[in-house]
């Protein structure tokens, strides 16, 4: 409906008159089902939206969100000045207009939903006097008080017709905190959906509850939104909960929301690692018992053997879930063929078909060449192959470690293989789940801390070849290698769709890194994404607890080297400007009058440490607001945040050293303050 101007509510039925301005920022030209179903419902509450389109070019898009109006702006600048664009927009266009509506709604695509209905999210802030609102809030670092979040932000008359609307366009975007300060001194009263604030503790100055406390906002507190940004990479989950999963699930069982939305824009836009990491797709599943008996989706394993020495243990495995699908084996050359058959027939196992497998290719030649046709008859398949040190890495407990990993996460028992399946029965979107990357000499120094290797460029060059839609970047790993793994077959169709041939791989002996199969073994997931499906790793209950005792190793040896390091270093015993620029460090020091440290724990301690041999002494250290800290730390004054922004001398320096978990956070923290005066230490790799 077109706005119409009159003096207020009571001309139009006793209702809000209400004009949106609906910001669309489409990384990659494509307007999603989530933001028409978003634009469907904001329908519903508004009389006039006003869409404006700042993302790439996308012409055909723009002609699908006609249907929700005809008042369509396209916003697309080369040299990033978008943002300066659509502040013209606001004061040319909107500002002409405002004048004809009691409320403006300001929201944007950068959140899932609403996953309740709008109507009644206005219906409730009615009764408040405020002069704008928004659903959410936090509170910055910058402000003593809370600050609405920009999604989604409404202005109610008295704000909207005065002239500091108009006055703030001029000079500012929407931005959280920075709206709601600039308003709030100028008179007018902010007020919010979900408060946030009986959650947050006194003492705490940044934190931003929808990004750690999601679920208990959405199913305890109706918050209507999901934020898109929780998806991106999280390296670690610091509050424990799971969050963002189990939004996702409560999303899927408990509102009418179609969580389809979601997932097929996260697929498409985020690197499957971010997901992996956000979404923590790691499923631990139980070979003791399963969840269902039987499945009516047609499921195969195959198995590729070499080594005939260790063929037995690998064909015990098949015992235990011969009854539960249909069993394939593949080796190379006849010899071997008649070897599998003779000892098939020993251990009476049923089976579906042995075959033999191209010389070259190995275990890729196996699955995508002499089983490629398995693919359009099956629903699910599993492949596995075998695995043995045969020298140059290592004993012959390297492979063997290797071995049972893939086969224990894979085809441990029947039970689990049941279990998998039903995973995949239950999870429509997932297409590939792989065993872990090894994290065991001599993998710990290579693929678990870098499982690219020389493999990303080549990689690369195979997603081209497959013309996949998908990111694929060089500082998010692959998950999973092996090449072992449970697929749902239409993921994986465009590697069979390759038409690979046995030329299309060296000759033995190939190299042990950089070849076309290194390519394979880690382009499975991203093919998996290119058809619309996320990846996971999945285990079973044993081998997690194991992982779990590795890492927790990993992480203990980690601590102990790094204290090692910085002791060794304050000591003389080595020079720690082999990991550390110093030198730069040292003349930032030293053109300030005095210098703190941002941080106060081993690693600050250190620094302070050694920058002391070069005749830098520190003033103190900082920390956080909200931590209790000893009035001083290694013989120096100990701060809080708010304590050193009050320091009247203006030639402090701010050296911060934290730990890279954190570093992230205190530095975006630190920006959000305005103290742009500050080196970060940072270690070389």
């Amino acid at each position: 409906m077109q706005g119409r101007c009159g003096s207020g509510p009571a001309e139009y039925g006793g209702r809000m008159k209400r004009l949106a301005v609906f910001r669309i920022g489409s990384s990659d030209g494509n307007i999603d089902e989530y933001i028409l179903y978003y634009l469907k419902e904001l329908n519903k509450c508004v009389d006039h939206i006003c869409i404006v389109y700042t993302g790439k070019k996308a012409y055909s898009q723009l002609q699908i969100i006609s249907q929700y109006s005809d008042d369509i702006t396209e916003l697309v600048s080369q040299d990033d000045r978008t943002d300066e664009l659509y502040r013209k927009y606001v004061i040319d266009h909107i500002s002409c207009i405002v004048h004809c509506y009691d409320e403006l709604v300001i929201c944007d695509d950068s959140v899932f939903g609403p996953l309740y209905s709008l109507e009644t999210v206005f219906q409730k802030m009615e009764d408040s006097s405020a002069d704008f609102w928004g659903i959410t809030c936090y509170r910055h670092a910058s402000y003593e008080l809370f600050c609405l979040h920009a999604y989604f932000i409404v202005i109610r008359r008295r704000m909207l017709h005065s002239e500091y609307f108009l006055q703030y366009w001029t000079q500012h975007l929407v931005e959280d905190a920075g709206f709601t300060d600039y308003f709030r001194k100028k008179g007018y009263v902010p007020s919010v959906y979900v408060d946030i604030r009986r959650y947050v503790m006194k003492q705490e100055s940044n934190t931003d509850l929808t990004e750690c406390m999601s679920f208990d906002l959405i199913a305890k507190c109706g918050m209507p939104f999901l934020r898109r940004k929780l998806f991106g990479n999280i390296d670690v989950h610091y509050d424990g909960t799971n969050d963002l999963r189990r939004c996702m699930e409560y999303i899927d069982d408990e509102t009418e929301y179609d969580a389809d939305l979601i997932w097929d824009n996260v697929i498409r836009t985020y690197n499957c690692y971010d997901l992996l990491q956000s979404l923590n797709l790691r499923y631990v599943l139980s070979s003791h018992f399963s969840v269902c008996s039987t499945s009516h989706k047609k499921t195969a394993v195959v198995m590729h053997v070499f080594y005939m020495d260790i063929l037995e243990d690998m064909l015990k495995y098949l015992a235990d879930i011969q009854d539960a699908v249909d069993i394939y084996i593949t080796t190379q050359t006849r010899e071997r063929e008649a070897f599998v058959r003779e000892k098939v027939a020993q251990m009476e196992l049923m089976v579906a078909g042995i075959m033999k497998a191209p010389d070259r290719g190995r275990d890729y030649g196996s699955i995508y060449i002499t089983c490629a046709q398995l693919f359009y008859k099956y629903d699910y398949i599993c492949f596995v192959h075998d695995k043995k040190t045969t020298g140059g890495i290592g004993s012959y407990s390297i492979g063997n470690a290797f071995l049972y990993n893939v086969l224990e996460n894979t085809i441990k028992n029947r039970n689990y293989v049941m279990n998998v399946l039903n995973l995949f029965e239950n999870h429509l979107h997932l297409g590939v789940l792989s065993p872990p990357i090894p994290r065991h000499d001599p993998y710990l120094s290579s693929v678990a801390t870098d499982a690219w290797g020389i493999n990303y460029q080549n990689t690369v060059a195979q997603a081209e070849r497959m013309g996949l839609d998908c990111l694929i970047e060089r500082d998010k790993p692959p998950f999973a290698l092996s090449n072992c793994f449970w697929c749902r077959t239409e993921a994986l169709l465009p590697l069979v769709e390759l038409n690979l041939r046995e030329e299309d791989f060296r000759e033995e002996p190939i190299k042990t890194d950089g070849e076309i199969n290194h390519a394979l073994e880690r382009i499975g997931i991203y093919v998996a994404q290119s058809q619309g499906y996320y990846s996971g790793i999945v285990e079973c209950e044993e081998y997690a607890g194991l992982e779990l005792s590795n890492l927790y190793g990993i992480v203990r040896r980690a601590d102990r080297t790094y204290t090692k390091l910085f002791s060794a270093a304050a000591s003389g015993q080595i020079f720690l400007d082999s990991y550390i620029d110093f030198e730069e460090m040292i003349a930032y020091c030293k053109r300030h009058r005095c210098c703190y440290i941002y941080g106060g724990g081993k690693f600050g301690q250190h620094i302070a440490e050694y920058l002391a041999n070069f005749d830098v002494e520190i003033e103190g250290y900082v920390s956080s607001d909200g931590y209790t800290q000893p009035e001083c730390i290694a013989g120096k004054k100990s701060l809080m945040l708010s304590q050193f922004r009050k320091l009247k001398d203006t030639d402090l320096g701010l050296v911060v050293a934290v730990s890279v978990l954190y570093r992230k956070e205190v530095v975006g923290n630190l920006d959000a303050c305005g103290i742009n005066d500050k080196y970060v230490v940072e270690i070389r790799q």
